[in-house]
């Protein structure tokens, strides 16, 4: 199953549930931060945006656990905002109450073949066309809670970048 197709069945079962099913009080979700994104061009890869892996992230349970990562970019059109490149893998962490549990020195795994996974510190979009972009994060954790946010880009606030 494509990367996007995952997202979509997985947004699609959660709000499924939700409308079957939704609880009085909703849990709030475990704490996590983003580390951002960056804008920039380089000589190889022209013009490109870095979405940094989570700085900090958290299990539901205080337990040890798999949380999940991932990333789409979306480039602003004439007719809006619009997802342009969601073939990002979902990245994986061991975290529990207290934040990461590192393998190796590293948080950020994908595990593909596993079980050798390959470390991550971002995950890069190159060659990327003039325009206005904004990088969409997705939060997983077992218990099927999604979160997401928009980066923000070069340590700043603006949630969008222009490449030239």
């Amino acid at each position: 199953m494509s990367t996007i197709a995952t997202k979509i069945a997985l947004l699609v079962s959660i709000g499924a549930a939700l409308a079957i099913a939704a609880p009085a009080v909703a849990a709030a979700a475990p704490y996590h931060a983003s580390a951002g994104a960056s804008c920039s061009v380089d000589s190889y890869s022209g013009n490109t945006i870095k979405a940094f892996v989570p700085a900090a992230d958290r299990s539901v349970t205080g337990k040890a656990e798999d949380a999940y990562w991932s990333v789409d970019l979306f480039r602003y059109t004439s007719t809006g905002w619009q997802n342009v490149d969601s073939s990002q893998p979902w990245l994986d962490a061991v975290v529990n109450g207290n934040g990461f549990l590192p393998i190796n020195g590293y948080n950020w795994y994908f595990w593909n073949p596993y079980p050798y996974g390959q470390p991550y510190a971002w995950l890069r979009f190159n060659n990327l066309l003039p325009g206005y972009y904004a990088v969409k994060e997705y939060y997983r954790w077992p218990d099927g809670e999604i979160v997401t946010q928009w980066s923000t880009f070069n340590g700043g606030s603006s949630t969008m970048c222009h490449v030239a």
